[in-house]
């Protein structure tokens, strides 16, 4: 089963897009269909779980990150806390996490985003995007459908903002480099690819013939080019090297209970370095550094992840450290 998925978009080149509102778009990483007890034993009934994230100019409080779960094929009797869509689309029940609140992302950023999902089993499922100079994120019960259960695909790209405007309408010129990465935590073999989209939502680019399996020891993945009015490569691009992990500094506690670990790294040109920090802790990210800060009795996860222009490497954990100093 998949429990991680990564999906980034490398050196892409944007020259504008629109789903009615320009940079009006969403990025989803999206499962397979699975059986779900969810479904309660309804005939046909089957189990859908996505990682979004939508953005949406025109009203930026809808601009965010959420997951959304799928009971498909349910007859509009919801469960509690569902609602029924009759369509478009596949007809059932949906509804989502919690979401996280982002700044509206220009589409020619597109090329600094990536986006993460996780699946736990008896855990937390967790969304994380990243823009290239912060982080958002935000997580639901493994337990709503059971999803770690039946993750076996994963389906990354951009796509229109939602059912009722569902294209992503780019301008000529555009070239995407669409890097898919995807894990169970012990496999480095190359994944496979399937010829199956599952998601409403669509963009008006060309599939290019060339799809790259790679098994790069920071994370298999698959990278292929979609494009208008663009000439997509001929050959796979160079795996990139695995990037330095940070060196890690403890100042504090200070007078006012926050002990702050401190990340630096090495300047390498052309890699983006991500900083993912768990449990509520605050983080910053200049150039190559940054700084965790944890509150008093507050125990704090941080991962780290690095970008260039061949993808992204594989998310290591940096430090586990928990804040002893008491709460006043």
């Amino acid at each position: 089963m998949i429990s991680y998925a990564e999906g980034s978009f490398g050196t892409s080149a944007v020259t504008g897009e629109s789903d009615n509102i320009a940079d009006s778009y969403s990025l989803q990483i999206n499962m397979n269909t699975f059986s779900t007890s969810a479904c309660s034993g309804v005939p046909g009934c089957i189990g859908w779980q996505q990682y979004v994230f939508d953005n949406n100019p025109a009203d930026g409080f809808a601009t965010a990150v959420y997951l959304q779960y799928w009971l498909i094929y349910h007859p509009s009797n919801c469960p509690s806390g569902y609602t029924y869509s009759s369509g478009p689309g596949a007809p059932g029940c949906f509804k989502n996490s919690l979401g996280a609140g982002v700044p509206v992302q220009a589409i020619n950023n597109l090329s600094s985003l990536a986006m993460t999902g996780t699946a736990v089993q008896g855990g937390l499922d967790q969304i994380t995007l990243y823009t290239g100079t912060s982080i958002y994120s935000t997580y639901g019960e493994d337990t709503v459908l059971n999803a770690s259960s039946g993750w076996t695909e994963a389906e990354f790209n951009v796509f229109g903002y939602d059912s009722s405007g569902p294209v992503a309408t780019f301008s000529s010129g555009t070239l995407l480099s669409v890097e898919t990465m995807v894990s169970n935590g012990a496999s480095k073999s190359a994944p496979t690819v399937t010829d199956t989209g599952y998601t409403f939502e669509s963009n008006n680019l060309t599939l290019a013939p060339l799809v790259c399996q790679v098994a790069d020891p920071n994370g298999p993945y698959i990278w292929f080019q979609e494009s208008y009015g663009a000439t997509p490569a001929t050959t796979c691009p160079v795996t990139p090297n695995s990037l330095p992990a940070p060196t890690v500094t403890t100042t504090g506690p200070t007078g006012t209970e926050i002990e702050t670990f401190s990340f630096t790294w090495p300047n390498v040109s052309g890699a983006t370095y991500y900083l993912m920090s768990r449990n509520g802790a605050d983080s910053t990210i200049t150039g190559n550094y940054s700084a965790v800060y944890i509150s008093c009795q507050q125990t704090v996860d941080v991962q780290f992840s690095s970008c260039d222009a061949a993808g992204c490497g594989w998310p290591e954990t940096v430090l586990n450290a928990k804040n002893t100093h008491q709460c006043n």
